[in-house]
């Protein structure tokens, strides 16, 4: 699946890895939600099979995720998917650059939804490469 980004190109679903069963009960509240689903997300991730790259969360605003994780109510999907985007590199052939991203959504189905397509076009791959 290919999805456009701000910057006028595009980032290409190579993996995903989708799970319902990342929510677990907590003996306490762990101090960074999003930590801790980036933790979970981690596990996921099979060395042997991902490329090594930065692991990001899009729409991951923590008092958000947060209160979520406290009151139980975190969406029931976790996906994780490797994406790939061709940066241009001045006087050189483009650079594949890989980012590992994980998101939260209501069903288990592969495509994104609006909003997790809208925060992925606005990710500034020009760091990562």
């Amino acid at each position: 699946m290919k999805y456009s980004l701000n910057d006028g190109t595009f980032a290409h679903l190579h993996s995903i890895i989708q799970t319902s069963d990342y929510r677990r009960d907590y003996l306490q509240q762990p101090p960074n939600a999003v930590d801790e689903i980036l933790r979970i997300a981690k596990m996921h991730l099979s060395p042997n099979c991902w490329r090594p790259a930065p692991l990001l969360m899009i729409n991951a605003d923590p008092d958000r995720i947060g209160e979520l994780m406290r009151q139980r109510k975190l969406p029931p999907v976790m996906c994780v998917g490797e994406f790939v985007s061709y940066r241009k590199r001045s006087g050189k052939s483009d650079k594949a650059v890989f980012l590992h991203i994980v998101w939260l959504q209501e069903d288990l189905v592969p495509h994104i939804s609006p909003n997790n397509e809208a925060a992925l076009s606005q990710i500034d791959w020009e760091k990562y490469k």
